[in-house]
């Protein structure tokens, strides 16, 4: 009899640990998830890869490289200097058969290398950053609210690009608050008065779809930074790691090239995806001599 009844109490105390440690069990942790993103927001990003375990490697050793940088500019400047080299492709963005997220970090324009940047910056601001990370902040950046839904939802023009993503808070256009701004207005409607250099507008539907994205950049208010104030605002102002837009006097467009700034013994200079030189450069030429070279009233800048 005493043998049964310890029997029955060792089974009790068996019964009770069990569920002590079920109602204990805690919820997975961010690492628990796939992307290692906070769990509610997680979203795994299908992706279009240019070579999808090239694209995944250099995405995962950029960002283990950088995980101990603490100041964010230098983290850009570092992210930028990754990719110094890789060739200069125009519209890689085109390649897919349809519009969908496109990974290509072996080949690269000016505006796929910025947002390249800027992605993988962004996807250090988690504990333990993924390629998952990368492709929602890549996503985010590149499209219209963040979402695809053709080729319209791409922002295609800069101005277009900062009002968005700075709504949004991916990052924010900063020329304004400059002393040396000057306030300009121009119409952007370069891609409808000219559809015959963009395939997608033989789609009727497709232009459309443009025209409407472009009624609000009619007369568009915006800030530069004149060319000959570059150096001055660089001082003070500027900072190694801005994203630097190129504004251009072509009727009808805003931006005709960007960068990521790089300020080297108080001159800025650019890291850029050169369409000259075919490839990744950290710039010899100092921007304000870049800009007198390409006949730019100015420059508008935008920061994480």
């Amino acid at each position: 009899m005493q043998n049964l009844l310890t029997v029955i109490i060792l089974i009790w105390a068996v019964n009770i640990c069990s569920c002590s440690g079920q109602n204990n069990k805690q919820l997975p942790t961010e690492n628990d998830k796939q992307g290692q993103s906070p769990i509610n927001n997680y979203q795994p990003i299908v992706a279009y890869y240019n070579d999808e375990q090239t694209d995944t490697t250099k995405i995962i050793s950029i960002l283990r490289n950088v995980k101990d940088i603490v100041n964010p500019n230098e983290r850009i400047i570092t992210i930028a200097k990754e990719f110094l080299g890789t060739p200069y492709v125009g519209g890689t963005l085109n390649v897919p058969p349809q519009e969908q997220l496109y990974v290509n970090t072996t080949n690269l324009d000016c505006l796929t290398f910025v947002e390249t940047v800027i992605a993988l910056t962004k996807a250090t601001q988690t504990a333990e950053p993924t390629v998952n990370d990368y492709l929602m902040n890549l996503k985010s950046i590149r499209y219209r609210n963040g979402e695809i839904d053709g080729y319209p939802s791409r922002l295609h023009y800069i101005s277009e690009w900062g009002i968005d993503n700075e709504k949004r808070g991916n990052f924010r256009e900063i020329t304004p608050e400059c002393e040396f701004s000057v306030t300009k207005m121009k119409t952007i409607d370069y891609m409808t008065k000219n559809r015959n250099l963009y395939p997608a507008l033989a789609n009727d539907s497709v232009f459309k779809a443009i025209q409407e994205n472009e009624k609000p950049l009619q007369n568009l208010r915006y800030s530069i930074i004149p060319a000959s104030k570059v150096d001055e605002a660089s001082k003070s102002f500027l900072k190694s790691g801005d994203i630097v837009a190129i504004e251009t006097n072509k009727s009808g467009l805003d931006v005709s090239h960007v960068g990521i700034l790089n300020i080297r013994n108080g001159i800025p200079y650019m890291i850029h995806a050169s369409s000259k030189y075919k490839k990744v450069i950290n710039d010899t030429v100092p921007l304000k001599k870049y800009l007198e070279k390409q006949k730019s009233p100015g420059i508008r800048v935008f920061r994480l």
